[in-house]
């Protein structure tokens, strides 16, 4: 969506009635029987958690996460909280390299495609979450950081949310039409590395050269 757009609910988004996916959410194919990555899947946990807290998505997980952190510069870009950081939210290009229109999208569907960061940050979190596993976090259970990293089941490679590269690595990959970027956690040595980009490069992280940068350069937790 573009700024200025008429106003979609995600409600809208799940039920189809929008004019970039006119598909409801549902369930196509059998439980772990195929692997398709699903910007749908978060809307749904983005409704439930709304539903059951009765407070706004963006709001909520400032509260439970980003301020706990300290995390100053990441958000779910609500109509609010695009307002807050407007002057800091990097205007995007396209794989054209042109500017998008209204300097970045617009996304109702914040738990898919809303968040904003940086790599600071980024690395701030994943240092939080290194310290779960290592039972040393007063923020994450051990357990519940475990959980998060435990393959799927005929599906070993991918976590809840993360992608696992063999049992040492984990990675997280964002793209979308005005930019791109990766991070990797070294789960045996802490090391982490975040790369972010504003333009959309028109290939995946490894043709983009992206993940070469990831792999040069690391922070040492």
């Amino acid at each position: 969506m573009r700024t200025g757009d008429p106003e979609v609910s995600l409600l809208d988004i799940l039920e189809g009635r929008t004019k970039y996916n006119n598909r409801p959410v549902r369930a196509e194919k059998p439980q772990g029987t195929d692997f398709e990555y699903s910007d749908a899947g978060y809307c749904v946990l983005q409704q439930m958690m709304q539903e059951i807290t009765g407070e706004e998505f963006s709001a909520l997980l400032n509260d439970l996460v980003f301020e706990e952190l300290g995390l100053k510069n990441t958000f779910f870009a609500s109509p609010a909280e695009r307002e807050n950081h407007k002057l800091k939210m990097a205007n995007g290009y396209d794989d054209a390299g042109l500017p998008i229109p209204g300097k970045f999208p617009v996304t109702p569907d914040l738990a898919a495609s809303g968040l904003w960061s940086t790599p600071e940050d980024l690395m701030t979190l994943a240092a939080e979450f290194f310290r779960a596993l290592n039972g040393k976090s007063t923020f994450l259970r051990a357990d519940t950081a475990c959980e998060i990293i435990k393959g799927v089941e005929n599906f070993e490679w991918t976590g809840l949310g993360v992608f696992l590269n063999g049992k040492d690595i984990l990675v997280s990959k964002g793209w979308g039409e005005n930019g791109q970027c990766m991070m990797k956690l070294y789960l045996k040595s802490g090391e982490i590395s975040v790369v972010m980009t504003n333009k959309n490069p028109g290939v995946d992280q490894l043709e983009s050269g992206i993940e070469w940068l990831v792999d040069s350069y690391v922070w040492f937790l």
